[in-house]
């Protein structure tokens, strides 16, 4: 393939690419691909509905790849989503950055991202600088520990304006998970974070945001808790009075080298169900937990300024 030397759209006409198209689908560098000449994959402007759904082992693979755009808006116009990504196999990703070096500098936005293996999305290897926006990300409630997850040395990855939903499993459980290794500079900002339904496992610890390593966060502006977007509905509820279930809204493991700041988030209308605090667990709920590191927190709201039981704690 000759360099790129200009932007580059690749477009999907009305149907199921699910019974048609062989799975992982593999996204490769393009030469010449640059914050100018991008690589942009989108519904046609005349589509709706499409999806590709499959139990394979990734859905869309994205292998040392840059500057390529996901877009489920037909003709990149508007705000509608058309494009499910969803991966029906337990043991499975929707979506998986990857590669010797990593891929980095792409977008995920206006799409439909489902899975029900422990991840839904997961970034590996120095995949950094990619963004998720205004997308919906949904999972399991019985086996997805986590929503977007990323391991291994990675930063500066944007996840913002999105809607993060339905995930629990029988241990540890969070929306957006960057476990050890995970170098920091990541934006999460934004986004809505519940749960539509109760979970069939009871998780050990329930968090919104967990992050275990790596500085220089930007946490703003996120919403956590009820059971619709913008932390309507009913209550997100978790845990049950058999055994002990802890919950943190966001929880922050930081380094020094550079200040995190955690400002304007909203923590209200959640529901913990669990045993009595004792041993080991010396709290069981935390709207904002920071375990070390310099971290700026403001103006943020946990519960509600008026009335009660906007945050219940049974034991």
């Amino acid at each position: 393939m000759s360099n790129l030397q200009g932007d580059l759209y690749f477009t999907f006409k009305t149907r199921s690419y699910s019974a048609y198209e062989t799975f992982p689908l593999m996204i490769r560098a393009f030469p010449g691909s640059s914050a100018i000449n991008t690589v942009t994959i989108r519904p046609a402007a005349d589509a709706s509905g499409l999806s590709m759904t499959s139990s394979a082992s990734e859905i869309i693979y994205l292998q040392d790849v840059s500057n390529v755009i996901l877009d489920g808006r037909p003709g990149g116009v508007g705000s509608n989503s058309e494009l499910t990504i969803g991966n029906t196999s337990a043991s499975g990703n929707a979506v998986y950055f990857d590669g010797s070096t990593g891929s980095t500098h792409n977008t995920l936005q206006y799409l439909t991202i489902t899975g029900v293996g422990q991840s839904v999305v997961e970034f590996f290897r120095g995949s950094n600088d990619n963004v998720i926006d205004h997308s919906e990300v949904r999972g399991s409630a019985t086996q997805s520990c986590s929503l977007i997850f990323a391991y291994d040395d990675i930063s500066g990855n944007t996840i913002t304006n999105n809607r993060l939903h339905h995930f629990y499993c029988g241990g540890d459980s969070a929306a957006v998970w960057l476990d050890n290794g995970v170098t920091g500079g990541w934006t999460i900002t934004g986004n809505s974070i519940y749960q539509d339904a109760p979970p069939t496992l009871t998780p050990r610890y329930q968090y919104g945001i967990w992050i275990k390593s790596g500085d220089g966060y930007t946490i703003t502006d996120n919403i956590i808790g009820g059971s619709q977007p913008d932390g309507g509905g009913a209550a997100w509820t978790c845990g049950d009075l058999n055994g002990i279930t802890t919950f943190d809204g966001i929880y922050l493991n930081a380094g020094t080298t550079t200040a995190s700041s955690i400002q304007g988030n909203t923590i209200a209308n959640i529901t913990l169900l669990s045993k009595a605090n004792i041993g080991y667990w010396a709290r069981l709920w935390s709207g904002i937990t920071v375990a070390s590191g310099a971290v700026n927190i403001s103006s943020n709201t946990i519960g509600s300024g008026t009335g009660t039981g906007s945050v219940q704690v049974t034991g």
